[in-house]
């Protein structure tokens, strides 16, 4: 061997190398690209749960909403299930906006429900069959770690003179996690058949189409347009198989070589 000249490792020393570089470049490659999926899209990334907390409150209230009203306040007055109720989309009854925050729910499902409570007593209301004074006003689930916003709910008013609030419950299991009451409003029988008498009146000028109504939260469907987003995930997806795939072909060349002879 002249003098200065390296020796060179075998060939199966080379493959082996080889192959361990490729596996902790594969591994840190699988790294960088988990925490940059994460970046690009956090509803994926994992709940700790340290903190739960949660909290409800009343952003706003409209007083005297028929469903056909609240219907066309969330896009959905020419749905079939709004046709389904007839006339008794007329019937009017409080759009509340609530304001509401879940930390640490992710994908944990809550329920929310409601209360119609006479004022003066501060009771729940109990109303003959056929009126609802209690109900479930929707069920949430957190899509993310952090989750808030303002919902809209269309809770119908009783057929019965009286001043009421409304109060909603959140609630995980059998765990209360936090109340919020509105305003007080009056129910008189006189308007609530004006209401109602108006709203048929208009039915009837506008030959109104009724269709579907999700009477529990408005829903918006999502922009088209081209998500950054997801083309970057998948840019990062194609480069992983790229690599798993060179890995592969590393290993059954290291696993030739290392079966032939010196």
């Amino acid at each position: 061997m002249a003098a200065g000249e390296q020796k060179q490792p075998p060939a199966r020393e080379r493959s082996r190398l080889f192959s361990a570089g490729a596996a902790y470049a594969l591994f840190g490659f699988a790294t960088a690209a988990v925490s940059f999926v994460f970046l690009v899209d956090p509803a994926l990334r994992p709940d700790p749960r340290e903190n739960q907390i949660a909290s409800i409150s009343t952003a706003a209230v409209d007083r005297g909403i028929t469903l056909r009203g609240y219907a066309e306040r969330v896009g959905e007055q020419h749905s079939a299930q709004l046709r389904k109720y007839g006339l008794a989309a007329c019937i009017p009854g409080n759009v509340v906006y609530l304001r509401q925050s879940l930390l640490g729910f992710k994908n944990r499902q809550t329920t929310l429900n409601y209360l119609i409570m006479d004022e003066a007593t501060h009771t729940r209301l109990y109303l003959p069959p056929g009126q609802s004074g209690s109900g479930v006003a929707a069920s949430l689930t957190g899509e993310v770690t952090s989750d808030q916003g303002v919902s809209l709910y269309w809770i119908q008013w009783p057929y019965h003179y009286g001043t009421y609030f409304i109060r909603f419950e959140l609630v995980a299991g059998k765990q209360l996690l936090a109340i919020a009451d509105t305003d007080p409003f009056t129910v008189t029988i006189s308007r609530y058949t004006t209401i109602v008498d108006q709203c048929k009146l208009d039915i009837h000028n506008h030959h109104a189409s009724e269709g579907q109504l999700n009477v529990s939260e408005a829903s918006l469907a999502p922009a088209g347009g081209t998500d950054t987003g997801q083309v970057l995930l998948d840019v990062f997806l194609a480069l992983l198989f790229v690599l798993v795939g060179v890995v592969l072909y590393d290993g059954i060349v290291w696993f030739r070589d290392r079966n032939l002879p010196d």
